[in-house]
């Protein structure tokens, strides 16, 4: 009972946890834009879609967003041979 009087008498806690969340949403979704426009840069692309919608999405989904980026473009989850044929290097499968 103490901790729901805690939360619902002061609205400041509120405001702080979605400033902290917006701040995380935000710094995210930058750096996804970032390293997407890098991945770009580099050749591979992002898959899918572009940079921005990669950074739209996180920017709505947060760190679960953030996270399926990750697992797309950086796990050993990806496939491989969606990068390797890109770069050229597809070979005879053994």
């Amino acid at each position: 009972m103490k901790m729901w009087k805690l939360l619902t008498g002061h609205p400041w806690i509120w405001t702080s946890l979605f400033i902290l969340f917006a701040v995380v949403h935000v710094s995210l979704a930058l750096a996804i834009v970032s390293d997407g426009k890098r991945l770009g840069a580099r050749g591979s692309g992002t898959f899918l879609v572009g940079p921005w919608i990669w950074g739209m999405a996180t920017l709505m989904g947060g760190v679960y967003a953030a996270g399926i980026y990750w697992i797309i473009h950086y796990s050993r989850l990806k496939p491989a041979s969606r990068g390797m044929a890109q770069h050229g290097q597809c070979g005879p499968v053994d």
